[in-house]
């Protein structure tokens, strides 16, 4: 991550960088996988399968007793960003093994239609600590098309402490501990 950049826009313009590619190249579908996610071998054809503009494969996010599903409600009645967390639990009642129309589940693995990513950039607001993912769902909602998860995975997440490892956040450093 260069220095003075923040984390959450670093992650954006790479993203906007590989949208372009695929828009360039023609693809159909944009495979997104963040680089701390470990799918298994056949995640892309498993997410093919349902024929979708975005499909998403779910993972959690945090660490420890703070670990819970990146899941959350977004509210598109407001013209900032109302961006509310599920609980674990709360997240899990949807999981039941099928293609899910679910809110906010992160594009950390998904799959997203040559139709999406041709329409929608990733973004970012200067002072918000959300990230890209946040705002590319925000506005995949507010544009008619339905965020849908597959229930029947959960992919392994490496890597969940990057809110600390950002220079933006180095005020936040002492709050961890060894």
């Amino acid at each position: 991550n260069p220095i003075n950049k923040r984390n959450c826009d670093y992650m954006c313009e790479s993203s906007n960088k590989l949208r372009q590619r695929a828009i360039e190249s023609g693809y159909q579908y944009f495979f997104y996988l963040e680089c701390d996610l470990f799918p298994h071998k056949t995640i892309i054809e498993d997410l093919l399968i349902w024929k979708q503009d975005f499909v998403s494969a779910p993972y959690f996010i945090s660490e420890s007793y703070k670990s819970e599903l990146c899941r959350s409600e977004i509210d598109l009645t407001s013209k900032y960003l109302l961006n509310r967390n599920v609980s674990t639990i709360e997240g899990f009642r949807d999981f039941n093994g099928t293609l899910k129309r679910l809110d906010g589940t992160g594009t950390g693995c998904s799959l997203i239609s040559e139709k999406l990513f041709n329409m929608i950039p990733f973004r970012t607001i200067s002072n918000s600590p959300n990230h890209a993912d946040t705002f590319f769902h925000q506005d995949m909602v507010a544009h008619g098309f339905r965020n849908m998860c597959d229930t029947s995975i959960i992919v392994e997440h490496k890597n969940q402490n990057w809110y600390y490892i950002s220079p933006y956040n180095f005020s936040h450093q002492n709050n961890f501990s060894k």
